[in-house]
């Protein structure tokens, strides 16, 4: 939580010394994740699809360089099922990601975006769900009864292309805290997740 924090006081820092200045803007992205779960005694588990919606600043460092903080509601989790049997691990994040992004002029009006960075996120909400032979359970993802910690953190791969003001992009998060609340017996649990996104500037 403290990191989280810190990360945010140094987003709302940086925006404050750059926003007089022209080469920085401000955007919205949302999209499409293809989540996956990374589990050291479970192999069975499938990726299961979810969504992120979030806000972003492109700061111009340099010609052709970018610094790309960014704050995202996004989803993560996975599937499993055998026989009758089902799980659903859905898990909600505020994430704030800070990509370093440089972009390839194709034309006047087309960039090609090559970015790479850090990203820490917080749970804030989400429940794993068990079914068998039509009766269900609920428990929370998170908190002093859930199965997961709050926090992760890992890093982000990506690319995407903006023209003018619009950007479509693609990237991967992978998750490098094991978020096991309980991690015995070498226990750990890493999340994963590819995205796709549209964005605009203003």
């Amino acid at each position: 939580m403290r990191k989280l924090l810190l990360c945010a006081a140094m987003i709302a820092g940086t925006v404050c010394m750059t926003n007089a200045q022209e080469k920085v803007a401000f955007g919205v992205r949302a999209g499409l994740n293809v989540n996956s779960l990374s589990v050291s005694d479970e192999s069975g588990l499938k990726s299961r699809v979810g969504y992120h919606v979030g806000a972003v600043m492109d700061w111009n460092v340099a010609k052709n360089l970018y610094v790309q903080p960014g704050l995202y509601f996004t989803t993560r989790g996975a599937k499993s099922s055998d026989e009758g049997w089902e799980q659903k691990i859905n898990m909600n994040y505020l994430q704030i990601p800070i990509s370093v992004a440089y972009r390839f002029p194709l034309s006047e009006t087309v960039k090609l975006d090559i970015n790479v960075g850090p990203y820490v996120a917080l749970g804030v909400g989400g429940k794993i769900k068990f079914s068998e032979s039509g009766d269900s359970e609920e428990i929370k993802a998170f908190g002093s009864e859930g199965l997961c910690k709050r926090f992760d953190a890992g890093l982000r791969f990506g690319a995407g292309v903006h023209i003018r003001k619009f950007t479509v992009g693609l990237c991967y998060d992978l998750g490098l805290a094991n978020i096991a609340r309980e991690s015995g017996e070498g226990e750990k649990i890493k999340n994963g997740s590819f995205q796709i996104s549209l964005g605009y500037n203003f």
